[in-house]
């Protein structure tokens, strides 16, 4: 963690100062602060408390945020980025359907470099828009996701995906090439502030064992982060119990692939065994309600993980299966999900969901001694939610109104790293008409291509 230097000889300590309605910090579950300020001094958050007026004036750029709820900034982590681009072309199938009969085939007809691009720069104003600052990927040609990542000023971790099937960017056999690029990225991003790289083997079903043992070993020596899709559907389960005789979860670890830097998405399927393996590797959860309810994939047993303190963050997973970037939409939906699986309703509250979008993502990540929650010390990475909107009066609650009520169009205010990405419900970058523009010419040559192939 960085040291903060001493402001007190300097006119104005603080760079931002923001004055807040509501605070919630997610220091722990709970804590809220009513008339609060937060100072900020470059990049680090050097104060947090209840408002004074001196301290307008120690403020150099000063923020009045009446009406508003500040809380940190979300973390989602599990996002194929790119993905936006295929945002509502396949609907309404089985999992296996969808994956191998619509979205392979297309990922193999347009999924370029700069398809990547255009996609991933989408996905940026989204973020931005809904309030998340920090995002994994798990998408082809990540050095490309990184480009734009960095240029619009985001946090996030951008993985190598890797399968044991043709993909866009090559053969099986040269799969050995996609981890000399990835360890290239690795080291070119070591020291980045805001941006890190690791591998993205697809999961257990669609990768090899010689291919998951490798990544592994990746792993074991760079001590790099690892993203896996993992149970996310009962014929997965079924696939690798005829193959293995043991189920995803016992395969994976096994390997050496269940540890504290392997984040699996979805995770919906385990048995007893399955969860004391996890607990066990202190390995982190992404739960991702809303493609699991789309896909008919099931419920995961989050309630239960939490009960063994298993470590759960949120994802959203790719707008080809969800079909948006929204964390809040993925709260409210994680939280009645757990009520309708649970027999006890009140056993999964608005805080557990709260939580999971900012702490329990920040340490699946490593990053708990940066982000995840609004503390002197840590990076200024936070996001303002309006209040001022009928279906959001009368406030009394603010956690129950982030995860119940909140959409996400009514965060007002985004910054990462003490620099505004979003201000006013207004995106500082310049070209959000234009990615518009190319992503819809985009779909329209899909269109025309997918049109074509079925007369």
């Amino acid at each position: 963690m960085k040291k903060i230097k001493s402001a007190s000889k300097n006119i104005h300590p603080w760079s931002i100062g923001i004055k807040v309605n509501y605070l919630v910090t997610m220091k722990e579950k709970g804590q809220i602060i009513e008339n609060a300020f937060i100072g900020i001094h470059k990049d680090i958050i050097t104060f947090v408390g209840p408002y004074k007026p001196e301290y307008k004036k120690k403020s150099k750029k000063w923020i009045d945020l009446k009406n508003h709820i500040v809380m940190p900034g979300l973390i989602n982590t599990h996002a194929h980025l790119a993905m936006t681009l295929f945002r509502g072309l396949e609907d309404d199938l089985p999992l296996k359907n969808w994956l191998f009969d619509k979205i392979f085939p297309a990922e193999a007809q347009f999924v370029t470099p700069s398809f990547v691009e255009v996609g991933t720069q989408l996905a940026a104003y989204e973020c931005i828009r809904f309030g998340t600052t920090c995002s994994t990927d798990m998408y082809f040609y990540p050095e490309k996701g990184l480009q734009v990542w960095d240029k619009m000023g985001l946090r996030g971790h951008f993985s190598q995906p890797l399968i044991s099937f043709p993909s866009p960017e090559g053969l099986p056999e040269q799969n050995q090439l996609l981890f000399n690029k990835f360890e290239k990225l690795y080291k070119k991003y070591l020291s980045h502030p805001r941006l890190s790289v690791g591998l993205a083997p697809h999961a257990p079903y669609t990768c090899s064992t010689d291919l998951l043992t490798q990544v592994a070993q990746y792993q074991e020596r760079l001590g790099c982060l690892v993203q896996i899709h993992l149970a996310e559907t009962v014929t997965e389960g079924d696939d690798i119990k005829n193959r293995y005789q043991k189920s995803p979860t016992q395969h994976l670890y096994e390997l050496g692939l269940l540890n504290s830097k392997t984040i699996c998405a979805h995770v919906v399927h385990t048995s007893k065994a399955d969860q004391n393996l996890l607990q066990k590797t202190q390995t982190s959860l992404a739960h991702n309600p809303d493609s699991n309810f789309k896909l008919g994939s099931g419920i995961a047993p989050v309630t239960q993980y939490l009960k063994q303190n298993i470590n759960v963050s949120l994802g959203t997973d790719g707008s080809a299966s969800n079909n948006d970037l929204s964390l809040f939409g993925a709260m409210d939906l994680a939280s009645k999900g757990q009520k309708v699986l649970s027999s006890d309703i009140s056993s999964f509250k608005a805080w557990d969901a709260l939580w999971m979008a900012t702490q329990g993502g920040a340490k699946a990540l490593g990053m708990s001694h940066l982000v995840g929650s609004i503390e002197v010390g840590k990076q200024a990475d936070l996001i303002a939610i309006d209040t001022h909107f009928a279906h959001l009066t009368p406030l009394s609650d603010p956690a129950s109104h982030l995860v119940y009520c909140t959409q996400g169009l009514e965060v007002d205010l985004t910054m990462v790293a003490g620099n505004i990405l979003m201000e006013n419900k207004k995106i500082k970058s310049k070209d959000f008409s234009s990615t518009l523009i190319k992503a819809q010419k985009i779909r329209n040559q899909m269109t025309r291509f997918l049109s074509s192939n079925k007369k």
